[in-house]
């Protein structure tokens, strides 16, 4: 009988199973992750959770502290380190990661860093949720939309929503808060017009769980409940107690954290709320959030603009609730634009296109379906239909390959230089060097996923480089830049004695290096200029069994050859070149 059950099951649903199973392929043919270290801690937090059983990121923040330029996504509070960010995403999807971590457990693999195979499986552990998590809300926007529509439109839709928005570069392919935003969402939408179809105080109870979470997920979005909000007060007898009930209660826990940890109701979160500003920008803020070639959304995602076409067939919806439903969405939509134009860092730092728009993406394709004709004749459509699909085809088909530069080509380059577009943010405006090309330009990113190699995934007798530069070839040989502190992390199977030997030239001009074993000073030399041949350096080291951090670090500051010679863009702070380097 289980096994029959489950045969009518796939049969009922096979249509959003492949549409699940398809996005999800899609989502990952990239093999890569894209995104910002906002997502460090709940890329973290489940292994959290499922090692040493809090949610504290005490264990992992020695390393992230050595590695990254700021933490700013870590806070101490009460003695241990959290997230900045709210914990929602991460405690819903802490159960996918249960099977991979009794996996690693019977694998031997320590969940210690900098475990290169630890590492590792963050980020897969990450790619693949994210992507389960989009998929989810692909799956729901197309079930909502079969309420709303004939299945063709529905189809046409769905396939927009998952691979010509920033659905696809953001929320598939990092933790970003966005994404979780958007599944809540979708299914907000999914139960508000299931409830029309067939009236069940259940869908009532699960909108206010759902709008709960979606508020404790990220506060600044809370004005998407609204369209919700506004739908319950359109029905009658309890129903708005049946709402507000179950939408406290799942509060509650994340209510009670808050206060503990931090203080406030909303967090870490309460910090960014002075972030907020009315000013005269504020009007250049709420066009570049739409229109700006590096930021707009009608430039990263073309189609939306049949979104603004949508909102005037509401109107024809026969369904009073279901109209005061989609005209609290519109609102909500415009409030979300504006309360992101008020925010001092309305571009959202080094991500690809309009990130903090990525959350209105459900609403906005539910009116883009109310645009498109419905039953349309393929054979012999009007001319009025035949122009409408037409232009939303190719509009379509520019927004896919407008995303699909983010998926495969997309990194922080543009946001890095020629100068950080958190430090000038007018950038975003430059027509002549835009986030799009000088991606496409780029060409495909690695696919850092598939870096299976022994010496990045060993637990001994590996090397792992952190705060090094991209390697170069002078000649044949590998080589590779430091700042004025980088660090090896070597795996010894045991303890012994070794030496750690390359050759090392000083950028510019001579240069004291100086050699740390896990904190403590072993050696010191000076090091020449490239024109004066560098320098061989051999460091004896007393090794332990597990991991041995080796800090290389300058005396003197490094320099960037932009500021030696201005006929270059490169601003690397430069400090020694190594080559051929060994631990024997």
């Amino acid at each position: 009988m289980k096994l029959a059950g489950l045969v009518t099951f796939l049969k009922k649903y096979k249509g959003p199973i492949m549409i699940f199973l398809v996005i999800m392929l899609a989502y990952n043919l990239n093999f890569r992750t894209v995104g910002a270290n906002d997502s460090v801690p709940a890329s973290l937090t489940p292994f959290s959770l499922l090692e040493y059983h809090t949610l504290t990121l005490d264990h992992f923040s020695a390393y992230y502290n050595m590695t990254v330029g700021s933490t700013y996504f870590f806070q101490p509070e009460r003695g241990h380190i959290l997230s900045e960010y709210p914990i929602v995403l991460p405690l819903v999807i802490t159960p996918l990661y249960v099977l991979p971590y009794v996996i690693m457990q019977a694998a031997g693999c320590s969940m210690t860093l900098p475990n290169p195979g630890f590492l590792l499986s963050i980020a897969w552990m990450e790619k693949i949720s994210a992507s389960i998590i989009a998929s989810l809300s692909v799956v729901f926007i197309y079930l909502s939309l079969r309420e709303l529509t004939d299945k063709r439109i529905s189809i046409l839709c769905t396939l927009a929503y998952a691979i010509a928005t920033n659905t696809w570069v953001i929320s598939s392919q990092d933790l970003w808060q966005q994404g979780m935003t958007e599944l809540l969402l979708s299914i907000i939408i999914f139960l508000i017009l299931i409830n029309e179809r067939k009236s069940d105080v259940k869908n009532v109870m699960l909108l206010g769980v759902m709008s709960g979470l979606l508020i404790f997920n990220r506060p600044s979005d809370s004005i998407l409940i609204l369209p919700a909000i506004a739908y319950v007060l359109s029905l009658k007898n309890n129903s708005l107690l049946n709402y507000i009930i179950p939408a406290a209660i799942v509060s509650l826990p994340f209510i009670g954290y808050n206060i503990y940890y931090f203080g406030s109701t909303f967090g870490g979160y309460s910090n960014m709320s002075s972030g907020f500003v009315i000013n005269g920008s504020v009007l250049t803020n709420f066009l570049g959030l739409l229109i700006s070639p590096s930021r707009g959304l009608f430039v990263y995602t073309p189609i939306a603009l049949f979104a603004v076409a949508g909102f005037f067939y509401v109107k024809k919806i026969p369904n009073d609730r279901i109209r005061v439903f989609l005209y609290a969405s519109a609102l909500a939509v415009f409030l979300e634009i504006i309360v992101y134009s008020l925010y001092s860092g309305w571009w959202a730092g080094w991500s690809y296109g309009p990130r903090f728009l990525t959350c209105i993406l459900p609403l906005l394709i539910i009116f883009i379906s109310l645009s498109l004709p419905k039953n349309i004749v393929l054979k012999a459509p009007r001319k009025k239909d035949a122009a409408v699909l037409s232009a939303f085809i190719v509009l379509l088909a520019l927004s896919v390959c407008v995303q699909a530069i983010g998926a495969f080509c997309y990194n922080d380059n543009w946001d890095a230089s020629p100068v950080s577009v958190d430090n000038s943010p007018a950038r975003v405006w430059d027509i002549q060097d835009t986030q799009i090309i000088r991606s496409l330009d780029l060409g495909p990113a690695p696919m850092t996923l598939l870096d299976f190699s022994s010496d990045s995934i060993g637990d001994n007798d590996s090397i792992q480089l952190i705060n090094f530069y991209n390697a170069e070839l002078w000649g044949n040989i590998s080589t590779q830049w430091t700042p004025n502190i980088s660090y090896i992390v070597y795996g010894s199977p045991d303890d012994r004695r070794a030496n750690l030997t390359f050759k090392a030239f000083s950028f510019y001009e001579n240069r004291t290096m100086q050699v740390y074993l896990d904190d403590s000073l072993v050696h010191e030399q000076s090091i020449a200029t490239i024109a004066e041949g560098g320098n061989l350096v051999a460091v004896p080291l007393d090794l332990h069994k597990g991991f041995n951090y080796i800090a290389i670090y300058s005396v003197e500051p490094g320099q960037s050859p932009q500021s030696v010679n201005n006929d270059t863009n490169d601003t690397r702070v430069l400090c020694f070149a190594l080559q051929d380097l060994r631990v024997q």
